[in-house]
């Protein structure tokens, strides 16, 4: 999922940004190998946010989180500290790191807005 800032986060600048998560204990979805057959997608992932210029363009992983287990909104914070200006947010559900693929889902809510801060805390 990606957004357009309404300001570009600048470089040299940091930025404080926090979003509530949490995970489906119940969801299911067609799969690959038959479509007519419904498999879970209940495995925790994590979430990576990036910033970029353009959809298909190189991108910063600005922050990421731990594998989101829990199944009640949690809120996590973040400091970015963007090395190129960008005005594109992209929020990327990924299964963990050191894992293969598999089934999971992140549930996202309450995004706050992106606020310089100061890059010492």
């Amino acid at each position: 999922m990606s957004t357009k800032l309404e300001k570009p986060m600048v470089h040299g600048t940091c930025y404080t940004f926090s979003i509530y998560l949490c995970r489906s204990a119940a969801y299911s979805s067609p799969s690959k190998e038959d479509p007519s057959k419904k498999v879970p997608f209940t495995n925790p992932v994590v979430l990576n946010i990036w910033g970029g210029n353009r959809y298909n363009e190189e991108r910063q992983l600005l922050g990421t989180t731990v594998p989101v287990k829990n199944i009640e909104w949690n809120k996590y914070d973040f400091l970015f500290e963007p090395k190129h200006d960008f005005n594109l947010l992209i929020l990327e559900a990924m299964y963990g790191p050191g894992t293969n693929p598999y089934n999971g889902n992140v549930l996202v809510d309450h995004a706050s807005d992106i606020v310089p801060a100061d890059c010492k805390n």
